[in-house]
């Protein structure tokens, strides 16, 4: 009897683990097919002079929870400013090759692979999000996610602040990697606030308080 319970415990726990590496397998194979290795150019003074790096950013593909239904690679509708001032207009999920990111446009069956760095201006439209411009990059196009004293960019148009990749000093300064160095260089650390969520690396917190803070800073005093 105790070796037929024993026989019994060995096969469960043998298809307990079987279960268990299928379950990292499938882990592993979702972050392989919905997660993907971008990289933002960074612009560093040197005595030398300026020396541009790229910042590796991994971002997960998982564009939008709709009611509940995941649409792991939604289309949009795209209008497309060339690089020869010409303009295109399709639909295409975005699609990724190379550590870097492009879209498709079919025209009676033949498929043209379009990079950021063929166009200077693509706008993207879905029902869920509307308009959103976006700049090109080396590797991707930037979608603003919020605007203010810092603006912050994600590399799909869903407006989704917690995907920031990249974010912007004002309208004017560079557009630079999202990273905790970057950020205190324009927020500082003293603020308790910011503190506490640099120390649980909660970046896009930071972002929407410091440009409220710097909205309430210009607002006009009320007489």
């Amino acid at each position: 009897m105790i070796e037929v319970v024993s026989t019994k415990s060995n096969i469960s726990y043998l298809c307990f683990m079987i279960k268990f590496i299928q379950i990292l397998a499938f882990i592993a194979l979702s972050n392989a097919l919905f997660a993907q290795t971008f990289y933002v150019p960074q612009t560093i003074r040197t005595p030398q002079g300026n020396v541009t790096i790229q910042h590796p950013v991994y971002h997960h593909m998982n564009y939008g929870n709709y009611n509940g239904q995941i649409n792991l690679n939604a289309k949009f509708e795209f209008t497309i400013t060339l690089e020869n001032d010409s303009i295109i207009t399709f639909k295409s999920r975005f699609e990724s090759a190379d550590k870097k990111m492009y879209v498709v446009q079919k025209i009676k069956g033949v498929k043209r692979e379009i990079f950021p760095g063929e166009t200077k201006e693509v706008i993207a439209y879905s029902s869920n999000y509307g308009r959103i411009k976006g700049i090109p990059a080396d590797s991707c196009w930037y979608f603003k996610a919020h605007s203010g004293a810092i603006n912050s960019y994600t590399i799909l148009p869903m407006n989704n602040r917690n995907d920031a990749i990249a974010i912007q000093q004002g309208d004017n300064a560079p557009i630079i990697p999202l990273t905790k160095t970057n950020l205190i260089a324009i927020t500082g650390s003293d603020d308790p606030k910011i503190a506490k969520w640099l120390s649980k690396n909660k970046l896009a917190e930071i972002i929407t308080y410091y440009n409220e803070q710097e909205r309430k800073k210009n607002q006009p005093a009320n007489n």
